[in-house]
């Protein structure tokens, strides 16, 4: 995250990828729409972007904290920003539990514990979306 030799938000590389990830990266840019026209680019043809961002957690400031999205509003950005709709796949998961562990501190829970999914608190998103071929 302190690659200041390089700003998604700026520059374009000069060479393609066949995969972009961006693990929990995009709720701290400023211009996000103008970062994801950016992997647009950078993909080859086909080539598949996986954005995972954080939706109901707490604000880190590291740098910077600008955005969340649910399910429905990353397919839309995702779109807007030149993704072919029909290859795009979103997800999430989150229950009442781990938002309520938000609110003081970050816990581990560990393996045992149970965690099922509750669509209805989301606390990660994820998206899988391919470049237009």
């Amino acid at each position: 995250m302190n690659w200041s030799q390089y700003d998604i938000c700026e520059h374009v590389l000069d060479r393609q990828f066949d995969v972009i990830i961006a693990d929990n990266v995009w709720e701290h840019l400023p211009y996000p729409a103008r970062a994801t026209r950016h992997v647009l680019q950078m993909l080859r043809t086909g080539g598949m972007f996986i954005n995972i961002t954080p939706f109901l957690i707490r604000r880190h400031l590291v740098p910077t904290d600008c955005t969340r999205w649910t399910e429905m509003g990353m397919r839309y950005f995702l779109e807007d920003c030149g993704f072919d709709p029909t290859a795009i796949h979103t997800g999430s998961w989150g229950n009442r539990a781990a938002v309520r562990a938000n609110f003081n501190r970050w816990a581990r829970t560990g393996w045992r514990r149970r965690l099922p999914n509750a669509r209805d608190f989301p606390v990660t998103v994820w998206a899988f979306a391919r470049k237009p071929e």
